[in-house]
């Protein structure tokens, strides 16, 4: 059984309880080479071009550009424009991870236990209603509550001037927030390390970073802004990858011999993890024989602007007298959005065309479940959570080391939406206790999403008191997710 100590003595601390896992497995295609538009985005030397509803990264001449009124461009040349109210806490919380220990080699420590309040203030790239930073803000929430952590979350509405004012602001109070977790969005968060320097603040990065080529002028977590003690990044760019992976043999099993005609909806490329998505996603349907990647579109996160956008590839494409083989979507909405398109034109997401995305939202669940969706990669969402987690060990012991750490998303499928589902469409994050990931043994943090949605379960369950054999086979059988 592929089972952690740590977590056999979780499951051996409560009554046996209910659920199990399916494992699975992404076929990895090798790459080969395709068109030079492709390659030229790939290799960062596209040309920057505006149109009505996306930004188009052309890499040949300005007639592939199109006006508003011309739909499509006749080229086939790739168009890159280059989120629960909070609940009040369980009496009862799942304790047992008292003996957390993932490294079996070393031996148990005892939970954690908080010390002295510390204040944060979370500056929200997002607007109130946008479901990943929402779900994001809950996890942050309920890690809070468990680590002792005074918690107040601002809006910036996506506007990078309105950043820059609550970050100013902040900073300027008489007594500043003990701690800034910012996402650098368009680098704000990396030009604001000086003045962060200069107060008595520290700062934490989550979701988007600094890109390499910037780590000149702004250097790494430590060093040379002492104040910067870390960044928290999912691994967005594999998690794209498998996804296109997944996509593509899907594809292959299902519909007859190439070529197969996709699109790409991407929802912005300003971001350094959203950057490093596109590229993993672009490196896989690029490169794959036999396959047309028709266009790559910016939707803007957003299911009105992606429905549109894609309902101006069908028609394009039907000019051809061909239908699309596949959608990949950055995020639930811009699915959502596909989907509608494909069925204004009589074409069955799932039968006719198969799509994959990113989110672990309740909309991509159901989506997967009734086969909308092949596969949602997710659980970036946990970074809200994870960052109050290094915030409360380095207000404990603040000569830990500053560090970046790249966390992995985890993938829902046919296979495996009947055991997480009902966890990710109904979460409850205050049935995790957030303070076993704290003070990591070795000094290493492993952050692993499902280790949240598997402690949720077995709290659900051992309150519905269903019986183990279930829990037991899920947690055995987790370790072989991608």
């Amino acid at each position: 059984m592929l089972l952690r100590d740590w977590r056999l003595r979780v499951v051996r601390g409560l009554p046996q309880t209910g659920g199990c896992l399916m494992a699975l497995a992404f076929l990895c295609l090798p790459p080969t080479p395709v068109q030079a538009t492709s390659e030229a985005w790939l290799s960062g030397t596209p040309r920057l071009v505006e149109s009505v509803n996306a930004v188009a990264y052309l890499g040949h001449s300005r007639s592939d550009v199109i006006s508003p009124a011309q739909g499509v461009s006749q080229q086939a040349a790739l168009a890159i424009p280059l989120s629960a109210p909070l609940r009040a806490p369980l009496p009862e919380k799942m304790t047992a991870a008292a003996e957390y220990d993932r490294d079996t080699s070393v031996p148990v420590t005892p939970l954690h236990v908080a010390q002295a309040s510390a204040t944060v203030t979370f500056v929200n790239p997002g607007i109130p209603g946008e479901q990943f930073w929402d779900t994001l803000v809950v996890t942050m929430h309920a890690a809070a509550r468990d680590l002792n952590l005074e918690l107040e979350v601002l809006h910036a509405n996506r506007k990078q001037s309105r950043m820059l004012e609550l970050i100013d602001q902040a900073l300027e109070r008489e007594t500043p927030p003990d701690y800034l977790v910012l996402v650098n969005d368009s680098n704000i968060a990396a030009r604001m390390l000086p003045a962060i320097e200069a107060s008595s603040s520290k700062v934490l990065m989550i979701i988007h970073g600094v890109e390499d080529s910037r780590q000149t002028s702004y250097g790494v977590p430590g060093s040379p802004y002492t104040s910067w003690i870390g960044s928290l990044l999912p691994d967005m760019e594999s998690a794209a990858r498998h996804t296109a992976r997944a996509l593509l043999a899907g594809v292959r099993q299902q519909f007859a011999s190439p070529p197969y005609h996709g699109l790409a909806l991407i929802g912005e490329h300003s971001s350094t993890g959203i950057k490093r998505m596109n590229h993993g996603m672009l490196e896989v349907l690029v490169n794959a024989e036999g396959v047309v990647l028709d266009r790559v579109l910016e939707a803007r996160w957003n299911q009105q602007d992606a429905e549109r956008l894609t309902a101006r590839y069908l028609s394009w494409l039907a000019r051809k007298g061909k239908t699309p083989d596949l959608v990949w979507a950055g995020n639930t909405d811009m699915a959502l959005g596909a989907i509608k398109a494909l069925k204004a034109v009589n074409l069955v997401a799932g039968e006719d065309v198969l799509l994959a995305g990113l989110n672990w939202s309740p909309d991509s669940i159901e989506m997967v479940e009734d086969g909308r969706l092949l596969l949602t990669s997710g659980g970036h969402v946990m970074a809200g959570a994870w960052a109050m987690v290094m915030l409360r060990d380095h207000a404990d012991n603040a000569s830990l080391p500053a560090r970046q750490i790249i966390f992995p998303m985890k993938a829902i499928t046919a296979n495996n939406v009947a055991i997480y589902g009902p966890a990710l469409k109904q979460p409850d994050y205050d049935l995790v206790d957030f303070a076993s990931f704290t003070r990591p043994l070795g000094g290493s943090y492993r952050f692993n999403p499902l280790d949240v949605l598997e402690a949720m379960m077995l709290h659900q369950n051992h309150q519905r008191d269903r019986g183990s054999d279930d829990t037991t086979y899920a947690s055995s059988h987790r370790e072989t997710l991608q």
